[in-house]
């Protein structure tokens, strides 16, 4: 369940043109450097500008059982 949770909130992510910010993210780790590795723990909803004209995300869902999940999802192209 919590597989289709997380593919209903990156399509809504690519609907919207946001990234949600993090729900349970108060205060970054001191001791991780974040400003030597390109990531980004979003702790605001900010806008989610195309890169080369589109959007792309991934998800991941791992079941109990030992089952993996993975799906690529890119915006919708315009209509004609």
């Amino acid at each position: 369940m919590a597989g289709i949770a997380g593919m209903l909130k990156a399509v809504l992510s690519l609907e919207k043109g946001r990234i949600p910010k993090h729900l349970h993210c108060e205060t970054l780790n001191p001791l991780i450097s974040f400003g030597d590795v390109p990531v980004v723990i979003p702790q605001e909803t900010a806008p989610w500008p195309p890169q080369f004209g589109r959007r792309i995300t991934g998800c991941c869902a791992y079941g109990f059982g030992g089952t993996n999940g993975h799906v690529i999802l890119e915006d919708a192209p315009p209509p004609p």
